[in-house]
């Protein structure tokens, strides 16, 4: 008679990557209720979430802006500040959030004329610095350059060019301080020449210029 094999009626071994039942009276702990969102919770949210929040509320009925010191609001302005009323008030803003907001607009736009006026100013101080290092207008002979040029400019620029060569002012809004720039200068020193000279260069030929006054009264003196 064949040998039985013993192994034939042994029970096979679970698979190695089976969980073994756990013995009847170990004790199997619930999931945390903790961490469950609860029907009166809002649902939790990723860095992806999107954002349904409009604010912090219904925010105040009526809005007001009161300018800081020194800040006059135009009419121009009030349009847009009534616009803004409008948005504000859909957003939920508070008066003081409001408030806030504009104070930061005005000071933001006061603070980006500041540095435009600060690089302009510093540009306009370069023109002059090249007018003194130039070797037709700087030196020691400056002072009658500029003497000659401001002869042609007062004999031949309109108010308006005049208005131009200043620097802005209140009462000169226009101007654009290009009585600086070296060739504005440069210009008005070659005519003042000129007409000291009573020669005016025309198509490369010089022109023989009567005085202003025989000009006018051409018939003086006859």
């Amino acid at each position: 008679m064949a040998e039985e094999d013993p192994n034939l009626d042994a029970p096979a071994d679970p698979p190695a990557d089976t969980p073994a039942d756990p013995p009847a009276d170990s004790p199997v702990e619930a999931p945390d209720d903790s961490l469950k969102a609860s029907d009166d919770d809002p649902a939790p949210k990723t860095l992806l979430s999107d954002d349904e929040s409009k604010g912090d509320g219904e925010g105040d009925a009526e809005l007001s802006w009161q300018p800081p010191d020194g800040v006059e609001l135009q009419p121009e302005h009030t349009a847009q500040l009534e616009s803004f009323k409008v948005m504000a008030k859909d957003m939920g803003l508070t008066q003081d959030q409001f408030q806030q907001l504009l104070d930061f607009d005005i000071k933001r736009g006061a603070d980006a004329v500041q540095q435009m006026t600060t690089a302009y100013e510093e540009r306009v101080d370069s023109w002059a610095d090249a007018v003194r290092a130039d070797t037709e207008l700087g030196g020691d002979s400056m002072p009658e350059i500029l003497s000659v040029a401001k002869q042609a400019r007062d004999a031949l620029a309109t108010d308006e060019l005049k208005s131009l060569l200043e620097f802005p002012t209140p009462e000169n809004p226009n101007g654009l301080a290009l009585g600086n720039h070296p060739e504005v200068i440069r210009l008005f020193y070659r005519i003042g020449q000129a007409i000291g000279d009573h020669r005016f260069v025309i198509g490369g030929d010089a022109v023989t210029q009567d005085s202003p006054e025989k000009r006018m009264f051409p018939t003086m003196n006859q």
